[in-house]
């Protein structure tokens, strides 16, 4: 077992470069993965990749406000999953 086994990890940055080379790690040693960045459809390629990682474009609310695990958001349901 993978010590990223069950565990979530969010990297802010995730649609391309380091972040995204680091998302498709952790999803790939087991970890359920949001990547958040100011683009959305780099964001969705990285979040189709996987089906452990979820994406949060960085215009949409913060969770604080109401928009985290919120039913019809992939990425509250790929971390909740």
């Amino acid at each position: 077992m993978s010590p990223y086994e069950n565990q979530v990890v969010i990297i802010t940055g995730g649609s391309s470069g380091i972040g995204r080379s680091a998302a498709l790690a952790f999803a790939q040693k087991g970890a359920r993965v949001l990547v958040t960045g100011r683009r959305r459809a780099p964001l969705e390629a990285v979040a189709a990749a996987r089906l452990s990682i979820g994406n949060c474009p960085s215009h949409l609310p913060a969770p604080r406000q109401g928009h985290a695990w919120r039913e019809n958001c992939s990425s509250c349901r790929a971390a909740s999953a």
